[in-house]
């Protein structure tokens, strides 16, 4: 009996077998102490339950064996476990593959497991790495047919020496790394084992058993000397046995389940197997009739490629590499061959940059690069054959010709070898350089291979930049690849396409002698005709009537008489924007930008055009900051910014015709006015241009003297100055030399050139002095209108009927209702029933100001309305400096929660955050304002742990100033000698100075110049206005005053000699929370409710107020 060493990495891969003992190596093991077998900590102490489930199918070897000893390998090279330590080993067979997706409970999963080990694991450690063994107490029989689930526990109740880490398998096809539900774990140092393991992973230990065999397993299994139908094997016995069996099947097939091919020899050489083919091959030593050891294996090996001998050969490299007789390879010279193999930098691209796959692609541009692609090999049979290709060079990840020129020490070669699989000795039969730079629309290259006549040779192509790394950026493509016999009648080659407009474009190839001419065909298809094309003798030829944009194929072919043709040869280009010549046209900007003739610039100036065409800072947004599409748009903040969006041509007919298109600024990211102000350095520029991109001329400039409305506006611009002319249109950004405070959104949307009607359409339409209720609108006089007819209703789209008459250009409109968005239709009236289309414009009139009371404002939500704003900077005076942000947010008062009130941080250096409330008419003196305010330590319930700053300040303001939100007042200030309670604090404001008036209220935080330690959380919630109450508490009579029961359940009855006329409930934060009207003697107020609590009871009697304290069980 000879007892056997099975070490599983849990996946074969290759075998290095030494003696007794069967290692099988892992995919990628790294070392951990999280996944097991035990979670130990240095320093303190550590407790871990984990459970895995090993597959079957990685167990074969282990089938009816009895396990005696378990292995884990320890990663940590030196140290010792130290402490007390404890670990337990469970074993356990089920079916299942992994634990599901939930929490596992321990008890329930470890039901019916073996224990086989218990026991202190220190001296089995050891201080080294290396396979570590844990002897079975009781001897584990393993049958194979279901999964290994092993269960560990650890416990170390006084603080470890080393935190000991395992080996532990991280990638595919060892462990399953979308399975994270193999292994189940928790790891604390509470000293408690977890009940339940929440935590999850794909990764497990590499372990290993020992068993007792009568037939010892071979070792040492090696494949050698592959050929295109054969392998070498050859292993070591490990017995006095003389037969032993192999199987060689596909790899990834697994463990063996037969009986294999019987040899008697350790050293064998398998035939007929399949060229270019992936195989596994597994051994074991049979000892005896039913008497074997366990295969060993796999090894992994690869059979080489023969010679391809069937002609024509076309590879369209659909896939990159097609297949394993073709290989990527890297640095090397021609000499050598390549270094390495199995990757470069060549990939799978679209041809020409058209599409992403079919063709391969290297790009040219970095130093130092050198990089092959090697075909199969080739056996030429005789004179008459050539290499056929597509190849093209672009400007990098465009279809566009080289913007840089190709640089002078950057090549590419198409090469040759007859060194078979050496890949040695290569010599060019061709190169790409600065001299020799196919087109980017690609061109057709063949090679005559007569010198390898009745020789096997392999191809390449070999890419190399120069030790001199200039400006270029080459995208090099090859496709369509072929080895055929040269046809008796010769393709085109060198197919160009040049001057290639909208409409239009011109073709050429090298003329070949004697031929009776050409056929071609122009679609848009890319696979070959299948009739005939259209003749022609000459070897050039000029095409029209193509559409814009559209990408064409030109399929040519040699016509060498008596019906003897060439293949088709096939190139394709693509148009170039065509100008337009159809009106109206319009571009609504659904999409940015719309198609590659809208383009972006920056840079430059009106004289030579944008310096670069490139993307600026013009971008996709929703018009006036109403949504994120719809519009285009460029925000004036960064100094220097000098940005266009150029449109495509266009071919003004005549006169008659203009341009159209809506314009808007709003403040940046909001729909409010610009503020600050739009500065005096910034404009944007109308441009027209009829020289391309040069030349270009100012039609229109916005500026800070010209600012179009936040509720945008049209513009109108005859375009007669350019009858007869294809003229280019543009919108130019400028921010000038000062960059202010001012981040304006400039919008513009519905772009649109037309023939001005018989009636021009009113532009221009302004709508301003917006209030509440009332707004005044005026736009641009028509020279020679009767007048306009105007609909203001809330609807979008253009009235169907006809619309009030009004003889001048502008409108006041009153009775409006607040916080609603109007339309405003308008539309010129010429006279004799003559009228222009529609034209509208929107606003929305401001908030109402609040006059019902009480007013209370619980801040469910942040902020509560638009009629609530938030600002930031700026002072007492002028007001904030901007609106629609702070630092402000919302939170649950007090930290408890996290909605329901709002907050600021005290904690940031020059802060200086506003929160603005609606407006409010006071009616008359008797009324106040009441809130919440807490002060809590940053995140925490719990007062300050760090003292409020000396210049920190939280202020509550008013300004009666309210349309133009400057000249503030202060109401009350919390600062260092005035903190509100972490729990809370009421505060209560007179308001009778403002009887009559108008106001708005604002809370806002000021951080002062020194920065402390201290981060407080400032709250406010419960913000009400109120008719005060001012009453003599004093002349009520006790005597006479009844209230019960108190503590109470539901209802509190109150009986009183005069008429209680009102009755209030408050809770201890100071919010009413019921209000009666009773007028009479006997009151019951029903509390049933409310939470249990403390409540003050208010009770109003001829003009007395009593207070009462109530407890609600």
């Amino acid at each position: 009996m000879k007892r056997v060493i099975l070490l599983i990495f849990l996946m074969f891969v290759s075998i290095q077998i030494k003696g007794q003992t069967w290692t099988t190596n892992s995919c990628s093991p790294s070392f951990t102490n999280l996944y097991g077998p035990m979670n130990s900590i240095a320093g303190t102490n550590g407790t871990s339950r984990t459970a895995i489930i090993y597959p079957a199918s990685q167990l074969q070897a282990l089938a009816g064996k009895q396990l005696l000893n378990m292995f884990f390998h320890r990663g940590t090279v030196s140290g010792v476990l130290g402490g007390s330590p404890n670990f337990k080993i469970y074993l356990k067979e089920v079916s299942n593959l992994d634990w599901g997706a939930g929490n596992l409970d321990w008890a329930t999963a470890s039901t019916g497991a073996t224990l086989v080990f218990n026991n202190d694991p220190a001296p089995i450690i050891g201080s080294a790495d290396g396979w570590k063994s844990f002897p079975l107490s009781t001897p584990f029989t393993y049958s194979g047919t279901q999964n290994l689930a092993v269960f560990m526990e650890y416990q170390n109740l006084a603080a470890g020496t080393t935190a000991i880490t395992w080996s532990v398998e991280n990638s595919a096809p060892c462990v399953n790394t979308t399975n994270n539900n193999t292994t189940k774990y928790l790891n604390n140092n509470t000293g408690t084992y977890p009940a339940t393991l929440t935590n999850t992973n794909y990764r497990r230990p590499l372990i290993g058993f020992d068993f007792v065999t009568t037939c010892p397993a071979p070792s040492q299994l090696n494949a050698s000397n592959p050929t295109s139908n054969s392998i070498a094997l050859g292993w070591i016995p490990n017995g006095t046995e003389s037969e032993w069996a192999y199987v060689v099947q596909p790899q990834g097939t697994g463990y063996p389940t037969g009986s294999g091919t019987t040899v008697n020899n350790n050293a064998y050489t398998v035939s007929s197997l399949t060229p270019a083919t992936n195989y596994e091959v597994y051994v074991r030593a049979n000892c005896g009739v039913g008497n074997s050891s366990y295969w060993i294996g796999p090894v992994n090996f690869t059979t080489l490629c023969v010679p391809v001998t069937s002609f024509p050969y076309l590879e369209t490299l659909t896939t990159f590499v097609p297949n394993m007789c073709w290989t990527e390879a890297d640095n090397g010279n021609l000499t050598t061959g390549p270094a390495t193999f199995g990757s470069g930098s060549w990939v799978a691209d679209g041809f020409g940059n058209s599409g992403t796959t079919g063709a391969m692609r290297m790009t040219l541009d970095a130093t130092g690069d050198n990089d092959w692609v090697l075909t199969s090999e080739f056996t030429i049979p005789t004179t008459g054959y050539e290499l056929k290709f597509d190849v093209a060079a672009t400007q990098v990840n465009v279809t566009s010709a080289l913007t840089s020129p190709w640089e002078s020490d950057d090549f590419v070669e198409v090469l040759v070898t007859t060194s078979g699989n050496t890949n040695s000795n290569w010599s060019p039969l061709f190169t790409f350089n600065d001299t020799n730079v196919p087109l980017n629309t690609g061109e057709i290259k063949i090679i005559d291979l007569d010198a390898f006549a009745g020789q096997s040779i392999k191809l390449a192509f070999r890419a190399v930049e120069g030790a001199t790394n200039g400006s270029a950026s080459v995208d090099f493509f090859v496709d369509n690849f072929e080895i055929r016999l040269t046809p008796a009648c010769s393709d085109p080659t060198s197919i160009q396409v040049g001057n290639i407009t909208g409409t239009t474009a011109d073709f050429s190839w090298n003329p070949i002698p004697s031929v009776a001419g050409y056929e071609y065909v122009v679609d848009t298809n890319a696979t070959n005709p299948t009739g005939s094309g259209t003749f022609i003798a000459n070897n050039y030829f000029t095409i029209n009537n193509l559409n814009g944009l559209t990408t064409y194929y030109l399929h040519v072919r040699t016509d060498c008489g008596s019906g003897v043709y060439s293949p088709w040869a096939t190139v394709f280009f693509t148009t170039s924007c065509a100008v337009i010549n159809s009106y109206p046209y319009l571009e609504p900007f659904n999409t940015f930008v719309p198609n590659i003739c809208w383009v972006e610039g920056t840079g430059g100036d009106t004289t030579n055009g944008p310096a670069n065409i490139v993307n600026g800072t013009w971008i996709a947004d929703g018009f006036l900051n109403s949504s994120a599409t719809g519009a285009v748009r460029i925000t004036l903040d960064g100094a220097t910014d000098n940005d266009w969006f150029i449109s495509p041509q266009f071919n003004i007919p005549a006169t008659g015709y203009e341009l159209k298109f809506n314009v808007g600024a709003t403040q940046n990211n909001v729909v409010n006015a610009p503020s600050p102000a739009w500065e005096s350095d910034d404009y944007i520029e109308v441009l027209v241009s009829s020289t391309g991109n040069t030349n270009w001329t100012t039609l229109y400039t916005y500026n800070n003297t010209n600012v179009p409305s936040m509720f945008g506006t049209t513009n109108i611009i005859d375009l007669d100055a350019y009858a007869g002319q294809v003229i280019k249109l543009a919108f130019r950004g400028v921010e000038g030399a000062s960059n202010g405070a001012a981040s304006v959104d400039f919008f513009v949307d519905n772009f649109e050139i037309k023939l001005t009607g018989t009636c021009a359409e009113p532009f221009g339409i302004v709508a301003n002095n917006i209030t509440s209720s009332t707004a005044n609108i005026t736009w641009n006089s028509i020279t020679g209108a009767a007048g306009y007819e105007y609909v203001l209703d809330i609807v979008a789209t253009n009235p169907t009927g006809s619309g009030t008459f009004t003889a001048t250009n502008n409108f006041p409109a009153t009775s409006l209702s607040g916080l609603t968005t109007y339309y405003f239709h308008l539309r010129t009236d010429c006279g004799s029933g003559n009228f222009s289309p529609w034209t509208t414009s929107s606003f929305t009139t401001l908030c109402s100001s609040i006059t019902n009371y009480p007013f209370l404002e619980q801040f469910n939500t942040y902020l509560p309305s638009a009629c609530w704003n938030e600002a930031d900077n700026g002072d007492l005076v002028a007001g904030p400096l901007t609106f629609g942000s702070s630092n402000w947010i919302a939170d649950g008062f007090g930290n408890v929660g996290t909605t329901g009130a709002f907050k600021t941080v005290i904690d940031g250096l020059g802060d200086n955050d506003w929160v603005l409330s609606p407006e409010f008419t006071i009616p008359a003196s008797g009324y106040e304002l009441n809130f919440l305010a807490s002060a809590n330590q940053l995140n925490s319930m719990g007062a300050l742990t760090n003292p409020w700053e000396a210049d920190d300040v939280i202020e509550v303001l008013v300004t009666t100033s309210t349309l133009n939100n400057t000249n503030w007042t202060v109401l009350y200030t919390y600062n260092n000698t005035n903190v509100p309670a972490y729990t809370g604090s009421l505060n209560t404001i007179d308001l009778d100075t403002y009887a009559g008036q108008t106001v708005r209220f604002a809370f806002r935080i000021l951080e002062g110049a020194t920065d402390g330690s201290a981060s407080v959380d400032f709250f406010v919630d419960n913000f009400e206005v109120k008719e005060s109450v001012n009453l003599n508490s004093e002349s009520f009579n006790d005597s006479n005053f009844i209230a019960y029961p108190n503590p109470i359940k539901d209802k509190l009855n109150l009986s009183y000699n005069d008429v209680i006329s009102n009755v209030s409930v408050v809770n201890m934060l100071g919010l009413e929370v019921l209000k009666l009207n009773t007028n009479a003697k006997d009151v019951q107020i029903d509390m049933s409710n409310l939470s249990s609590g403390i409540y003050i009871v208010n009770i109003i009697s001829e003009g007395r107020l009593h207070n009462l304290k109530v407890v609600k069980e």
